[in-house]
């Protein structure tokens, strides 16, 4: 039985690395590594282990009673701390590499954690040469007036430093929130989408949905 163990391990690995190689560009440096282990609990483990800088997930966008049923490891690797993380959802066609990319859209609220992203985002889109859209939605009617504080409140967060890293556009929308999100990135052609993601209780998860796993499920980017 350990033999045979052995066996499919090593079979496992080599299949891995062929997917790698058939899918990586060349001269990407890369490690194999097979685990027997719950999903989420050996990504959690090996990302801490390797020292990884950032954790990437693809997802089915499994809802209802089916995730309940099968679980979600993207919904697991959320829970991540202190890490960046990023999603590929099932309506996601890949239209540029990080490498490639034009534009950004990062979508805050008013809190310290989309402050975090929104200066994450801005490093990357100088990296890359992008433009940002800062997006902010309310989700209840509010009158010209106060979407025009939200608007002033989204360029005090663009601060002078942010601006002088790349180009920067302010979107204030009512609405649903992942709808808006969604609508937002569609509208500008936006290739990536940074959301910060905060934790919910147990069943608020499962039944109804932080906006973030509804922008996964729902964004084609």
């Amino acid at each position: 039985l350990k033999a045979q163990l052995r066996k499919s391990r090593r079979a496992g690995e080599k299949q891995l690395d062929e997917f790698a190689r058939e899918h990586l560009p060349e001269g990407i440096d890369r490690a194999i590594v097979v685990v027997e282990d719950d999903p989420a609990r050996a990504i959690r483990r090996e990302f801490k282990r390797g020292g990884a800088d950032w954790l990437v997930l693809g997802t089915h966008g499994r809802t209802g009673l089916t995730k309940i049923r099968l679980g979600s490891v993207m919904e697991s690797g959320l829970g991540q701390p202190h890490a960046p993380i990023g999603t590929v959802g099932p309506r996601v066609k890949m239209k540029a590499t990080l490498g490639e990319l034009h534009r950004i859209l990062v979508a805050v609220e008013f809190n310290d954690a989309s402050i975090s992203a929104l200066e994450q985002s801005a490093a990357l889109a100088s990296l890359t040469g992008a433009e940002l859209d800062v997006a902010h939605v309310v989700e209840k009617p509010r009158e010209t007036q106060h979407l025009e504080a939200d608007r002033q409140w989204l360029c005090g967060c663009s601060k002078p430093r942010l601006r002088k890293q790349c180009s920067i556009n302010e979107i204030v929308r009512q609405g649903n929130p992942a709808e808006q999100i969604v609508a937002a990135a569609e509208s500008s052609r936006a290739d990536l989408i940074v959301l910060a993601a905060e934790r919910r209780n147990f069943l608020g998860s499962l039944f109804f949905g932080s906006t973030v796993e509804k922008v996964i499920r729902h964004a084609g980017t």
